[in-house]
C-alpha cells in the first residue's frame, strides 16, 4: 500500500492502524534523527518522537492536520525545546552518571564495561575548562541545585545553566568519541 502523507493520515483519521504503522515507519527515523542533532541524547530523543506519534494517534479524531509531515517536524521541535527549557536533556545525563556510580558502589556486581565507561567519564570531567568542571562537580557531587551553586560561586543562574549545559555536550561528544575509537 502506498499513498502520499495526507491519504495516510486521512486513513489514520478513520482509526487505520496500517496507515498509522506506515507513517511511524517512514518519519521515526528522520523525526529522531533531526531531535537528535539538536539534544545528542537517543534516548531522550526517542521519548520525543514516540510521545509525537502517541499524540497523533490519540488526537486523530479530533484534530485538522493539512500537512502531517510539517506537523510532525513542528510537534518534535516543541518537544525538544520544551525539553532544554525544563532541563531533561540534562537531567538525563545525571541520571546515567548516577546509574554508573551506583553501579561502581557494589564491586562484585560490576562488569568492566561500567568500569570502563566510569574511568572515560572521569578522564572527560577533569579534561572540562576549570569554571565548567567546578559547576558540574558541584551538581553532580554535591546534587546542588542551579541556584545553589550561583549563590555558592557569585555567579548569575543563567551562567550556571550554560556551564552546566557546556559540561554536558563536552562530555556526552567525549565519552561517544573515546568509545567509537
Amino acid at each position: 500500500m502506498t499513498a502520499d502523507d495526507e491519504t495516510l493520515y486521512r486513513q489514520v483519521t478513520e482509526d487505520s492502524r496500517e496507515a498509522f504503522g506506515l507513517l511511524y515507519e517512514k518519519y521515526w527515523q528522520p523525526l529522531h534523527r533531526y531531535a537528535f542533532n539538536i539534544l545528542n541524547d537517543s534516548l531522550l530523543c526517542q521519548d520525543i518522537v514516540q510521545e509525537v506519534f502517541c499524540d497523533v494517534w490519540k488526537r486523530r479524531g479530533n484534530q485538522e492536520i493539512e500537512f502531517i509531515r510539517a506537523y510532525l517536524y513542528r510537534a518534535v521541535k516543541f518537544q525538544v525545546l520544551k525539553s532544554l527549557r525544563d532541563g531533561k536533556a540534562s537531567k538525563e545525563h545525571y541520571k546515567r552518571f548516577d546509574e554508573i556510580r551506583e553501579i561502581l558502589s557494589n564491586v562484585e556486581d560490576v562488569p568492566s564495561s561500567a568500569f570502563i565507561e566510569y574511568e572515560e567519564l572521569t578522564d572527560s570531567i577533569r579534561e572540562l575548562p576549570e569554571k565548567c568542571r567546578e559547576v558540574f562537580n558541584l551538581r553532580w557531587n554535591d546534587n546542588l541545585s542551579q541556584l545553589e551553586i550561583a549563590e555558592k560561586l557569585g555567579i548569575s543562574r543563567f551562567t550556571v545553566k550554560n556551564q552546566l549545559a557546556k559540561a554536558l555536550r563536552r562530555l556526552n561528544s567525549a565519552v561517544r568519541l573515546k568509545l567509537s575509537s
